[in-house]
């Protein structure tokens, strides 16, 4: 059942899915399709297809000194370095503050 389930919506979306991919080809050039290999259950390795939503390389794209992303982001400048990083970080947006 759930491979004929799968069929239908794929046939079903597939012309929306043509529209998104002519899409991404006239707005920029490069591959329309991006691949990524991920880490599943028990630390399985798969590899998965999704629609480019960057421009082609823009993971790989630092500064020329390494320093961080295009755009001048550092690249760890997002992340909590650790546990204690979180508990410290005031995450109750609703406080008034006083």
């Amino acid at each position: 059942m759930d491979v004929i389930s799968a069929s239908v919506l794929l046939v079903l979306s597939a012309p929306a899915l043509a529209v998104i991919a002519v899409a991404i080809r006239i707005d920029s050039p490069g591959p329309v399709l991006f691949r990524q290999d991920r880490v599943g259950r028990h630390g399985r390795r798969f590899e998965i297809l999704k629609f480019r939503s960057m421009v082609d390389g823009a993971g790989m794209a630092l500064n020329p000194d390494g320093s961080g992303n295009a755009n001048g982001t550092p690249i760890d400048s997002y992340t909590p370095t650790n546990y204690q990083d979180l508990q410290n970080a005031d995450l109750d947006l609703g406080r008034s503050g006083s």
